[in-house]
This record gives structure tokens, C-alpha cells and sequence, in this order.
């Protein structure tokens, strides 16, 4: 078993940020960081690795994380990672798809897209990396994303991420033997809950509905200033508004949520580029869709910590 433990805690503020972008691509592969001044960059990671997988205990603070196509071609394999989310959220976005991690639900997620992603308030996870040519041993069709609950109706999710938490703890004390032994009926249990159906068919969180997610989404984003009511949006990708909810319900949010945080982050993104700093928060606000200036500023500040007008400030200064 190979065993990496790592912590920024004793380094220096000058050394720090390359010393923890080192660590993570160790495990993670080439891998870029861009610190953050919310908070202190980095802190603990344990990984160890055995049975042809790895697991991760990791917390991040204090930074965004990026993988560039240059980073993917550096990559000698892809492989999902299997997340449990302890602490969040952590906010991934790519080029199709925004996805918010959060304790209560068990992620799979390809890192073979690039991406941008940054923790909010700090985030913890617990997650095993999975190479993708074993679990297309299993399943030859994968998506790049599967998301479940871990509540009463994610029975099956939460049998895979407890049994993952168990293999985890017992890899110390394992032969390499057990270890993989272990390692391949964790693979079967994650093989079993993306090909089998949860027994009733709105909860199936499916290549098909994750297709249809990404769809309603990429709507979403396309269209910020449009009208985004449940009709609009069934009607403009092409399904009813019963199954709409169906296929949004395994993300933990409503169509309202899901409208609300891409505005919200288009209005962060606008008011971050310098080359933006001419149009009035108005006007930017309204042009992802908001309809009242109070609204959308009490908004931000709900989800970002603080007002558009600081955010501005901030990198005027920059």
C-alpha cells in the first residue's frame, strides 16, 4: 500500500500555494490551483493506494482549481473519482455543464473534461479514484457525470458509499490480496447502482435523464435573460414539465434554484472582467435576467458573502 500524507499547515504563505498544487497532482494528476483570499490555502490530505485504486481523505481551502486541456494531455489515464462530499459545497463548472457538490449525495464524475472548480466555505470529501478502463469492464457506456442521494430513497448509493468508507479504513491492515479483492466488489457495487434501477422509475438518475439534465442546463445558461419558468423550459427542450422535475430532482435543487444560481454566477463572472467595468450592476443584472436591482443584490450577497459592488472593487484594485 502506498501512503501519501500532506499538509500546507507548517509552510510558509511563499511556498505554500506550489507546495499544495504538487500534492495534488500527485494524486490527481497534472492539475493548475489559483488561490483565493477568502481563506488560508490548502490544508490536509491523506491517499493511500492499493487493490489498483486510490482514496482520498482531502480538504480544500482557500483556492480554485483547474484543469486545462494541457493538464488532460499530460494525463497516462483517465479515471472517475467517486465523491462523498463532508463539508461544501464545491462548484464545478465546464464547458457544458455547471454542477455543485454537496454533502448528502454521492457523485461520480470523469476528470477527462476541462474544468474550473472552487470551494465556497471550505470543502471536504472523501473519494475513491476509479480508472476508467476497469469500471468500462462493468459498463462499456458511461456519462460524464452521475449524481445520487444518500437520503431513505438512496439506499443503494448509500450501501456503495458506506462499503467505500470501509474498504478505505480496512486497506492498513489488508494483504495485497484482500486489498484487491476488496477493490473489486467495490467496483461491483459501483458497476450495480449505475446499471440497475432504483426501483421506481422518477428516481432512475440514468445516462438518459443525466443527458436530459444537461440539456435543461445548457438551456438555462444559454438563455439567462428569457423566460425560464418550468413550461418555457420543458417546451424548449422538448419534454413534459412532470418529467422536467423528474430529472432535476436527484441535484437537490428546483428549476427556480438551478435559474438563480446561473444568473448569479454570470453576474459574478461579468462583474470580475475589467473589461465589464463600464456597464452599471443594473444593467448587468438585468441582462442575466434579473428583473428587480434589491432582488438581485440581496441574492449575491446570500451566496457570495458579499455585495456585486465589492466584488467590482476588489478586482478594480487587482
Amino acid at each position: 500500500m502506498r501512503e501519501l500524507r500532506f499538509s500546507t499547515e507548517q509552510l510558509g504563505a511563499a511556498e505554500r500555494a506550489e507546495a499544495w498544487r504538487a500534492a495534488l497532482s500527485g494524486i490527481w494528476g497534472a492539475i493548475e490551483i489559483e488561490p483565493s483570499r477568502r481563506q488560508p490555502l490548502g490544508n490536509p490530505i491523506l491517499s493511500r493506494s492499493m487493490g489498483g485504486l486510490v482514496f482520498n481523505s482531502v480538504s480544500y481551502r482557500g483556492h480554485s482549481l483547474i484543469r486545462t486541456r494541457r493538464n488532460l494531455a499530460a494525463l497516462s489515464d483517465q479515471f472517475y473519482a467517486l465523491s462523498r462530499p463532508l463539508h461544501g459545497p464545491w462548484q464545478i463548472s465546464t464547458a457544458e455543464d455547471e454542477l455543485t457538490l454537496r454533502p448528502g449525495n454521492l457523485y461520480l464524475l470523469s476528470n477527462g473534461i476541462p474544468y474550473r472548480s472552487h470551494d465556497v466555505v471550505g470543502f471536504d470529501t472523501a473519494n475513491v479514484m476509479i480508472p476508467v478502463a476497469r469500471l468500462r469492464q462493468r459498463l462499456p457506456h458511461l456519462a460524464p457525470t452521475y449524481q445520487f442521494s444518500l437520503d431513505e430513497a438512496g439506499a443503494k448509493a448509500s450501501l456503495v458509499a458506506g462499503f467505500a468508507d470501509q474498504v478505505a479504513a480496512a486497506l492498513p491492515g489488508c494483504s495485497e490480496a484482500e486489498a484487491d479483492f476488496l477493490c473489486e466488489r467495490l467496483l461491483d457495487l459501483v458497476a450495480f447502482l449505475l446499471a440497475q434501477p432504483t426501483g421506481d422509475a422518477e428516481a432512475d438518475d440514468g445516462a438518459v435523464r443525466a443527458a436530459h439534465r444537461a440539456r435543461i442546463l445548457r438551456h438555462i445558461r444559454q438563455n439567462l435573460a428569457a423566460d425560464l419558468s418550468p413550461a418555457a423550459v420543458a417546451a424548449a427542450t422538448g419534454i413534459s414539465v412532470r418529467y422536467l422535475h423528474q430529472v432535476l430532482r436527484p441535484t437537490g435543487r428546483s428549476l427556480g434554484e438551478h435559474v438563480l444560481e446561473a444568473r448569479l454566477a454570470q453576474c459574478h463572472r461579468l462583474l470580475s472582467d475589467p473589461s465589464q467595468a463600464g456597464r452599471s450592476l443594473t444593467d448587468i443584472a438585468f441582462s442575466a435576467g434579473f428583473n428587480h436591482a434589491t432582488h438581485f443584490s440581496r441574492a449575491f450577497r446570500r451566496r457570495y458573502g458579499h455585495s456585486p459592488s465589492s466584488l467590482r472593487l476588489s478586482h478594480a484594485g487587482a
